[in-house]
């Protein structure tokens, strides 16, 4: 049976992908979109009123789901409070109030909003599981509160909520609404996705640490998509309760979330095209076989096999929907249209005459004076429970340098690295840059104050583009948010256009020119490491620390690292290296700190730390021949 289901996926897997260019998907888009308003009036109420509900509202709330599950890559079980917030906002506004129901619309989507934020500011900073739980808490906690409030209707609900004049009780009207809410939701993912705030949202989903690292400001980007996600509930929220006039606790359960989580999955995590596919199939084909002659087939198929007794084929509605997603993710793992065809964040090519090559536009920090001291460890020490993974560390390094960090494994050289990047708070003594203490910043702030990594293990964004990769980078000194990158003003075209030249720039610099289009996880090693350091001289830097630069790669990509680091330096950046290969260190490097144990035991020139009793023990060790 496995070897049968890995054959399949496998010959599934060798399908020629479909692309479309460019022509053909403003084609396809405008034809579809000319269907959405010309074909509805011809069909039979009992179809206008599926489009509307639950088509029209699945796939809006799929649109808003996939914004935090989608781009920003956390779960969110409990979408459906944001949902029901929206609801009964209209619900009481109309009622209590006698608002005006259009005039309901913005206070619907605000009371979401409100919502999505106090959600996301006490327990964004949980990963995973933890936040799939906390999230899903906060939709039961919503139904319970309007289960038991009695302004909320309590069980009862709330009747007689007003309708927008003059839609009335027809459904063709309140569709035609639907649609234009629709299109409003993609036109803003789509025009956050083309900015800095969609690559902020990949780079988290991808490695949130090491977007961190790149100047991401992860928990504001986390908490906008959040916001985001919950106004396009709370706009569908005002389209379900104006429409229906009624109701009540039962019409927001968990299940009710699991149904729109299983429309962005099933159609493509991360893909406009594809959530839209995912929510009509969701919504409609439940809908349309209940009285059509194949769902009644279904039912007395399953009915038999199960020994069931159920009427229709609704009732088998959890059962099917697991059964289609067990498939997808055997034979589509990444959905029907998945983002790669369906619009994955990236960053288009430049125009070649505006890229050059030879000047990758790095600035650095032109404050600082040769020889003086770029960074200054200062006793640092880390402790890790009842382990001292660093001891009083005390070393500095001159600005326009290369220095070296060695030592065994588990001297404690990531630890340093952690520390000046603010990855790990020391215990005690300080950290400075330029004079100025940076102990206690968040990571994204050290990285937009000058300090840039590459890691041991290579963690670019691998599902993003190498020319993205390095636009997040560049990003770390971009200003656009959620209002700006909405907008069409001059900051965010500048940001963009700087984004496009400067990313090619930096490619090219690094030898990976005309490669921006390839997916970074699916480069070769030596090109990964070589794009890694793009990626973080893309922060414009006055420190770069490489951990590990040469792990992996042969004499002549070793040859040409130095060659590299050596341009680097001659950018006017401070270079820090750790490695294990000493005759990289030797020949490229002015000083050398030997860390042994989390202690320094040696500081200074290459051939005199070479030639040091207490290293030559410690790590380079004693040749054979001599003892």
């Amino acid at each position: 049976m496995t070897l049968t289901v890995s054959r399949l996926r496998r010959t599934w897997g060798r399908r020629p992908r479909v692309k479309l260019n460019r022509r053909q998907r403003l084609i396809g888009t405008v034809a579809l979109v000319l269907a959405a308003i010309i074909v509805p009036p011809f069909l039979s109420g009992f179809l206008q009123s599926t489009l509307f509900f639950p088509v029209g509202v699945y796939i809006l709330l799929a649109i808003g789901l996939n914004v935090v599950v989608g781009a920003a890559g956390m779960l969110d079980l409990g979408f459906v409070a944001f949902f029901a917030v929206g609801a009964y906002t209209t619900a009481v506004l109309t009622t209590t109030f006698h608002m005006d129901a259009w005039l309901a619309i913005p206070f619907a989507i605000g009371a979401a909003m409100i919502a999505g934020v106090l959600l996301g500011a006490p327990t964004l900073r949980l990963r995973g599981d933890y936040l799939a739980i906390v999230t899903l808490g906060f939709g039961e906690i919503v139904r319970i509160v309007a289960l038991n409030t009695n302004a909320l209707g309590e069980s009862r609900g709330i009747t007689d909520i007003a309708h927008p004049e003059p839609l009335g009780l027809r459904t063709l009207p309140y569709y035609y609404v639907t649609l234009v809410a629709i299109a409003l939701a993609l036109l803003v993912s789509v025009r956050l996705n083309a900015s800095r705030v969609g690559r902020s949202w990949s780079a988290i989903r991808e490695d949130e640490e090491a977007a961190e690292a790149m100047g991401v400001p992860t928990f504001k980007m986390k908490l906008w998509a959040f916001t985001v996600g919950a106004s396009t509930a709370g706009l569908a929220g005002w389209i379900f309760a104006s429409k229906v006039a009624f109701i009540n606790p039962d019409n927001f359960p968990f299940f009710f979330s699991v149904i729109i989580l299983s429309a962005v999955v099933l159609g493509g995590s991360g893909s406009l095209p594809g959530v839209i596919a995912g929510g009509f199939l969701i919504a409609f084909l439940p809908e349309y076989l209940r009285d059509a002659a194949a769902g009644k087939t279904i039912t007395r198929v399953l009915n038999s096999v199960i020994g069931s007794n159920a009427t229709n084929v609704t009732d088998f509605r959890v059962l099917l929907f697991g059964l289609s997603l067990i498939l997808v993710m055997i034979f589509r793992p990444r959905g029907l249209i998945p983002a790669d065809l369906g619009g994955m964040v990236t960053t288009d090519a430049p125009d070649p005459d505006d890229v050059d090559t030879t000047d990758p536009g790095l600035t650095g920090n032109r404050s600082m004076q040769p020889g003086s001291a770029c960074l200054e460890i200062d006793a640092l020490t880390i402790d890790f429970g009842g382990v001292r993974a660093l001891d009083h560390v005390s070393f500095s390094v001159l600005t326009g340098s290369i220095v070296g960090v060695i030592g065994p494994n588990g001297a404690g050289k990531t630890t340093l690295f952690n520390a000046v990047t603010g990855v790990v708070e020391p215990t005690d003594g300080d950290i400075r840059l330029d004079g100025k203490s940076i102990v206690g910043r968040p990571p994204h702030k050290i990285c937009q104050a000058g300090i840039a990594r590459t890691f041991q293990n290579i963690r670019l964004f691998p599902d993003l583009s190498a020319r993205t990769n390095v636009a997040v980078g560049l990003d770390a000194h971009h200003k656009t948010s959620v209002p700006g990158a909405l907008g069409f003003g001059r900051r965010r075209r500048a940001e963009e256009d700087d984004a496009k030249v400067h990313a090619e720039a930096l490619l090219a610099f690094v030898g990976l020119r005309n490669r921006g289009d390839e997916r970074s996880g699916s480069m070769p090693y030596g090109d990964q490491r070589r794009l890694e350091i793009a990626r973080a001289l893309a922060t414009d830097p006055c420190l770069l620390l490489l951990d590990e630069p040469g792990a992996g790669m042969n004499k002549t990509e070793k040859a040409a690292l130095i060659m590299l680091i050596k341009r680097i330096r001659d950018q006017g950046i401070t270079v820090v290296l750790i490695e294990h290969d000493m005759n990289l260190v030797m020949g490229l490097v002015e000083e050398v700190t030997v860390l042994d144990f989390g202690k320094v035991i040696a500081s200074g020139a290459p051939a005199a730390v070479q030639g040091d009793q207490a290293v030559i023990e410690a790590y380079l060790g004693v040749d054979d021949g001599a003892a």
